[in-house]
């Protein structure tokens, strides 16, 4: 996935591989019915970090999944998101 947003919280489980988690420039690295929980308005992503394939559970607080797809950088923290979408 792309890094994008969310107008709602999203809660992620990782069932098997690896993952990494950058969020506004954090890394965070999960596997292991490790859960991440993204609060709304952050831009994030999650890559495969193992050469075995990774699989997850997404759990929305919304009631149409959907996604805002932004820069990259916004995700690895080389952009500063604008704290006014933070809310």
């Amino acid at each position: 996935m792309p890094c994008h947003t969310h107008n709602y919280d999203e809660s992620i489980i990782i069932v098997s591989g690896e993952a990494n988690c950058l969020v506004r420039g954090h890394q965070y690295q999960l596997n292991g019915y490790d859960v991440a929980f993204v609060p709304r308005g952050q831009p994030h992503r999650f890559i495969n970090q193992s050469d075995a394939q990774m699989a997850m559970i997404w759990v929305y607080a919304g009631d149409e999944p959907d996604r805002l797809v932004v820069d990259g950088r916004y995700c690895s923290g080389a952009l500063i998101w604008p704290a006014r979408d933070l809310l």
